[in-house]
């Protein structure tokens, strides 16, 4: 998501700690959801993340739950120059397939 914002990753430090917890009743809303929430982050409190840690995916009764531990920093214009605007992740098209050597995601971005 960063990377489409333009945003090169690899500047940040792991200097902060923001917590999601998303719950859905697919992968794919869970996904949009948990991203959205990153979004929300990001234009709220500045989060640029730098590392997913702690992820916690539980299959619930009715569906998915989530909870992940982010460490990054704080946005700043003059260090991470000026980025792009998502505006949403979307549902269209977006979906999580499950294979034997993993799992494949594919979301939608709103520019």
């Amino acid at each position: 998501m960063y990377q489409v914002m333009g945003c090169d990753i690899s500047s940040t430090q792991p200097k902060e700690q923001w917590v999601i917890n998303a719950e859905a009743e697919s992968l794919d809303v869970l996904l949009v959801d948990f991203l959205n929430e990153a979004l929300f982050l990001f234009g709220t409190k500045g989060m640029l993340a730098h590392t997913l840690m702690h992820i916690q995916l539980r299959h619930t009764e009715s569906g998915y739950s989530l909870i992940a531990t982010i460490f990054g920093e704080t946005y700043c214009v003059h260090h991470h120059g000026a980025l792009k605007e998502i505006k949403a992740v979307t549902f269209h098209q977006a979906e999580v397939i499950e294979h034997e050597s993993g799992v494949r995601a594919q979301v939608i971005f709103d520019l």
